[in-house]
């Protein structure tokens, strides 16, 4: 690490050259417009869109939790992205038994955007939903999305919670932490974040097929690490936002997708402040192709490049005059953010604030457990989930006569 300390200091000092937009007044959310949406067909075929690559170990699994779904007019599309391993075979077993399961090979290795433009190219559903080769669908989540969007009708875009199961150890961890999702018409409010809302991953989120029209084909660039960096910051600028409150999707940990420590890898954090510029890039190509010109995101607006700027100095650096301005930076964004509850707000400036003051050798564990996955606050989640509970039980529960009179001395 110590010898990539100039390295990567020339790569900050190129970061730090980028200033943050001058704040103005924000957009008028009357001068922005959804997509219009036709009412939803009485049993809407819904698609699910797998890209597989080397899982052969989990797909099987994923490919049952979907044929467990309680709503079953649905298909799902596997692309298999040229995979080694004997993923296919895993597949073709069960699309012999069930034509809902479409298998689609490819014959070289073209990445995750490429199989999921290919998927979506033959799906025929009036509702696209995701899912990862090795995670696991929750069993009602396809009867909930149709609900969900019959209830919300001028909603294009469904956004749910997602549990973080570690396969090593069991532990769990509901996402978000403690947040609850924005919903409605929120373009304006993205727009003036630089494209920042609250969501936890483009499997997370599922789509009318009008707005999903919008954002297909996905484009194709190695530096959004894959389609997740595109689907997300577009979707809200496209339709009204509904949100299901519940984990329905379970996202597994495990050695090939671990991804803790995330916070304390300095070149994946540089990489990923070049990601947020290339994909708000072609998000706003996408969107004047599309004539919405009135949306445009601007990054130096969006407080996860400044977040992400500020991890870096903290980790490549003992100490910083930049650090301390980018973390003001960082606290004046989150400030004004509405995203977060103000208690949300505070906890996370005090990880940034905490981390600018600590030696450089605690800073990454730190940072690691504060900002990404830990088992520590799954343990925290079940005990406040365990107090909820007995104060719903406690709220809920009669008051008798005799209790009545004791407490009136």
């Amino acid at each position: 690490m110590m010898g990539q300390v100039p390295r990567l200091a020339a790569t900050n000092r190129r970061l730090a050259r980028v200033r943050p937009a001058r704040s103005r007044a924000p957009r008028d959310a009357s001068t922005l417009a959804p997509v219009p949406l036709d009412p939803l067909p009485e049993r809407p075929l819904v698609s699910i869109l797998m890209a597989n690559y080397n899982y052969g170990a989990y797909i099987g699994e994923a490919i049952e939790s979907v044929l467990a779904q309680t709503y079953d007019h649905f298909e799902l599309i596997v692309v298999d992205d040229a995979s080694t391993d004997d993923s296919c075979a895993v597949v073709e077993r069960y699309a012999q038994h069930d034509p809902r399961i479409i298998l689609l090979r490819s014959p070289v290795n073209q990445g995750q955007v490429a199989a999921f433009n290919r998927a979506f190219a033959v799906s025929r559903g009036e509702i696209i939903c995701f899912l990862d080769s090795d995670d696991l669908l929750v069993p009602t989540k396809l009867e909930q999305v149709v609900a969900c969007f019959r209830a919300h009708p001028r909603a294009g875009v469904l956004n749910h919670k997602m549990l973080m199961v570690d396969m090593r150890t069991g532990a769990t961890q509901e996402m978000p932490y403690v947040s609850r999702f924005e919903t409605g018409w929120i373009a304006d409010r993205v727009v003036r974040r630089g494209g920042r809302w609250l969501v936890i991953a483009g499997a997370a989120l599922s789509f009318r097929r009008a707005v999903a029209q919008c954002i297909f084909p996905i484009p194709d660039d190695d530096r959004f690490w894959g389609a997740d960096n595109f689907l997300m910051p577009i979707a809200p600028l496209l339709a009204e936002v509904a949100a299901i409150e519940e984990p329905l999707y379970l996202y597994r940990v495990h050695g090939k997708n671990d991804s803790a420590g995330r916070e304390s890898d300095v070149p994946r954090l540089q990489r990923h402040c070049r990601m947020l510029i290339a994909s708000t890039t072609a998000v706003n190509q996408r969107l004047t192709e599309l004539g919405m010109t009135d949306r445009l995101l601007d990054y130096r607006r969006n407080a996860e490049y400044w977040k992400t700027v500020l991890l870096i100095d903290l980790i490549a650096h003992a100490w910083s005059w930049k650090a301390v301005q980018s973390f003001a930076h960082v606290a004046r964004l989150l400030a004004w953010n509405e995203m977060y509850r103000p208690a949300v707000r505070a906890v996370r400036m005090a990880i940034y604030g905490v981390a600018v003051i600590l030696p450089r050798p605690l800073r990454s564990t730190w940072m690691a457990i504060g900002l990404g996955y830990h088992p520590f606050k799954g343990r925290i989640q079940s005990v406040l989930s365990r107090i909820r509970s007995l104060v719903a039980y406690a709220g809920r529960r009669p008051v008798t006569e005799p209790l009545a009179a004791s407490s009136d001395p």
